[in-house]
């Protein structure tokens, strides 16, 4: 658990934070091919839909493809699975959704002369979030051959797990207007308007992540001199009490 708390903790630092976050996966010599989830971190309703990609990043020339995504099948449900893309156009197995062992498990390859090369959607996964919480989205036994006529492994860099938050409150909750005929005691804690735009929605909840990591008092709804998932947490309670 701590090794999962301190890999989404260095996400939100090192990736730009939308309210999304795509990753950015930098290849070498040494691994010149990746395999990986985008987006690694996404908001979603309860009720909502999400998608995912499966991503082949390489450069060098690769041919065949082969991995699954283990996930947390009580948070998300799948709605559709789409492999139709331009970077392979043969299967092996065709990317299928095991509920029973929480899993997508997928094979295939490309028959196009000289390979692939390039960063691409291999499989694009459509999400229904069903309950509150958090996921994790894991790439497991993720495999690259290598165009070179002897079915070789390319090295790949070691793909980073995805966290998908399922959110239960509405997209946005308008702020009620002051009133000076009574006076109200409020708890010593930041502005929930974090992007000042009169709304609480997931927007803010976007700012609050690429501040992770960070002692920005601004964004320390626990009071404890941090920034931490603990704020993230605080900041959806105190939203529902809006």
């Amino acid at each position: 658990m701590h090794f999962l708390l301190s890999l989404r903790t260095l996400l939100v630092i090192s990736l730009a934070a939308a309210g999304t976050l795509t990753a950015t996966i930098i290849l070498s010599d040494k691994y010149p091919a990746a395999m990986y989830i985008t987006p690694v971190n996404a908001i979603v309703a309860q009720g909502g839909t999400q998608q995912f990609n499966i991503m082949i990043k390489s450069q060098v020339p690769v041919n065949a493809f082969s991995g699954e995504v283990i996930f947390d099948t009580e948070k998300f449900n799948v709605v559709d699975i789409s492999y139709n893309t331009s970077v392979a156009d043969l299967w092996v197995e065709e990317p299928w959704y095991n509920r029973a062992n929480n899993t997508i498990y997928f094979a295939g390859g490309t028959t196009k002369s000289g390979g692939f090369v390039g960063d691409e959607a291999l499989v694009t996964v459509t999400l229904r979030a069903v309950q509150a919480g958090n996921a994790v989205f894991s790439l497991h036994n993720p495999r690259i051959l290598a165009h070179d006529g002897l079915g070789r492994d390319v090295p790949l860099t070691t793909p980073l797990d995805a966290l998908f938050i399922v959110d239960t409150t509405p997209f946005a909750v308008p702020i009620p207007p002051p009133t000076d005929n009574f006076v109200t005691v409020v708890e010593d804690v930041p502005p929930l308007d974090l992007n000042q735009d009169g709304t609480l929605s997931f927007q803010d909840i976007g700012v609050l992540l690429s501040a992770i990591g960070s002692s920005n008092s601004q964004y320390d709804f626990t009071g404890d001199g941090k920034v931490t998932w603990s704020d993230l947490r605080e900041w959806q309670r105190l939203r529902k009490q809006e």
